[in-house]
């Protein structure tokens, strides 16, 4: 997640929750919203020191408070979400890749075509979003089988990666065992890191 990003879009967010609450007063005498941001009526007790009356300054500082963490867990929210749902997209890339890494050889050549064209369709869409970070280790102009290789080779800690090969693990296990499964990427990524391209 670009926490830059989420940090700008919450505060934003926020003063515009701020202001539209200042200038329409209406707002104020909201039963949905009076609930949702009841918290920050203990949150005021506690910045006027026990006073009877908090003071506005308290109010409102507990006001903004809670729109800028309410408006931030929302868009961290999002952005773990739409990270599985990019992921849950590029399946069928990870379906095909387990054909050639199920079978009676390994094919890493096959695997690593279609291991190539996932990670480039998650980082592609990670990359239009601005709340997710961009994986500068990917090179995306280069081939599916040669994206893969450098993914492996150079970029195994980027999230992306880690979560694609994380995906075909689990449905690799489900489908030939987890030890089995576990072997076979052993393998793959043993091979491949030791600068085989075939």
């Amino acid at each position: 997640m670009h926490k830059r990003n989420i940090t700008i879009a919450a505060l934003v967010l926020a003063g515009l929750v701020v202001a539209a609450f200042h200038f329409f007063t209406r707002l104020n005498h909201s039963q949905a919203l009076g609930l949702f941001y009841f918290p920050s009526i203990f949150l005021t007790v506690i910045l006027s020191g026990g006073v009877h009356s908090p003071s506005a300054i308290a109010a409102w500082s507990a006001f903004v408070g809670y729109s800028i963490f309410y408006w931030a867990l929302f868009i961290v929210l999002y952005a773990f979400l739409w990270e599985i749902h990019l992921l849950n997209k590029a399946v069928h890339h990870l379906d095909d890749a387990m054909t050639h890494l199920s079978g009676a050889e390994l094919d890493s050549r096959g695997a690593l075509e279609k291991i190539g064209r996932a990670i480039a369709e998650v980082e592609t869409h990670r990359r239009r979003n601005w709340f997710l970070e961009d994986a500068p280790g990917l090179d995306l102009s280069k081939p599916p089988y040669e994206l893969a290789l450098q993914a492996i080779r150079d970029a195994a800690d980027e999230k992306v990666v880690k979560g694609v090969m994380k995906r075909l693990n689990s449905r690799l296990a489900a489908r030939i065992g987890r030890e089995k499964a576990r072997g076979v990427l052993a393998q793959l990524v043993a091979e491949k890191r030791g600068g085989s391209g075939s």
